[in-house]
């Protein structure tokens, strides 16, 4: 029963040491994704920002019909459209830039 108890606290303490290490979060990622992606920046630290990717996504998906719209021949909406799009990829980039560099080194370890 020994052996056994012992056995057992050893392959728990193995378990525990060789925990996957979390992969370190980068602003300059960040900063390039709120370019280039716009709201995927926030997949990047969905932990504490789903709800503004999720807002933005809304948006977004509401943005294209109104350009389609547009296209279509009713005047204005394309560029209401556009407006929406264009003001949420300037908010993913601002956010990104109004965030400290703590807080993607300590991103894993914020409750």
């Amino acid at each position: 029963m020994f052996i056994i108890k012992n056995l057992v606290c050893e392959v728990v303490c193995m378990a525990e040491e060789k925990r996957i290490p979390h992969i370190q979060k980068y602003r300059g990622v960040a900063a390039f994704l709120a370019v280039t992606l716009s709201i995927c920046t926030w997949l990047y630290t969905y932990k504490f920002d789903k709800w503004k990717f999720c807002l933005g996504l809304t948006l977004n998906l509401l943005a294209f019909p109104l350009i389609l719209a547009g296209i279509m021949g009713l005047e204005g909406l394309d560029s209401l459209g556009l407006l929406i799009i264009g003001v949420t990829h300037l908010w993913a980039i601002i956010d990104v830039l109004i965030k400290p560099s703590e807080f993607y080194d300590e991103y894993y370890y914020i409750e």
